[in-house]
């Protein structure tokens, strides 16, 4: 009669890594606006035969539409949290030179720019409320191309007109986010909408 053998070896389960870890997966979506350069000519002759003058304002804005992938590192007690983001979507950058003369004001575009735009990056959220957070980041930025921007350290007025010179903006740049983070109340889903200050790619000066 054979006898059975038993297994002295004592049995392995499989664990995911987001189960052996405090990580939390969610998608959302990010907004922002920034000004990347202003200004202002108070004092700008209009070439009409009487003495008139306007006030002339060049401004770059820059702005970005993303849906990002965000692991975070916390327990449900946690005010603070880590994470790493990775994010794609559009980023435009706009130069605009507008005139005001009294009541009436005119403007034209001087370059634009929309194009698709991705990148990574690891920040830091601080709970100030149930659904508001406090949201600081340093990212990678990679765009398609980068656009044009007026430098407005070259803007001048002389008597015969205003000049000014536009430069590339780097298509890769490192940016640091600063702004409030309004979260769902879904564990798997999240809306961000922040403000951000911005600060060029050491390889060329925005």
């Amino acid at each position: 009669m054979g006898r059975r053998s038993k297994c002295l070896l004592p049995s392995i389960r499989s664990v995911s890594v987001f189960q052996a870890l405090p990580v939390k997966f969610q998608l959302g979506i990010t907004g922002y606006a920034s000004g990347a350069g202003h200004y202002e000519l108070t004092r700008v002759g209009t070439g009409a035969p009487q003495n008139v003058w306007a006030q002339t304002v060049f401004n770059n804005v820059h702005l970005g539409f993303y849906g990002d992938a965000r692991f975070s590192f916390r327990n449900e007690q946690s005010r603070v949290i880590p994470y790493f983001d990775l994010f794609g979507g559009i980023r435009s950058l706009y130069a605009k030179q507008n005139t005001v003369q009294y009541s009436d004001t005119s403007g034209i575009t001087l370059s634009s720019f929309t194009g698709l735009s991705g990148g990574f990056g690891l920040g830091m959220m601080t709970k100030l409320r149930k659904n508001l957070w406090l949201d600081a980041a340093l990212q990678w930025q990679q765009s398609v191309a980068g656009g044009m921007y007026v430098n407005t350290k070259t803007v001048s007025y002389a008597g015969d007109g205003i000049s000014y010179t536009m430069q590339n903006a780097p298509a890769g740049m490192i940016m640091f986010k600063l702004g409030l983070s309004f979260r769902t109340a879904s564990n798997n889903s999240s809306a961000e909408f922040t403000s951000r200050r911005m600060s060029p790619s050491p390889l060329n000066r925005f």
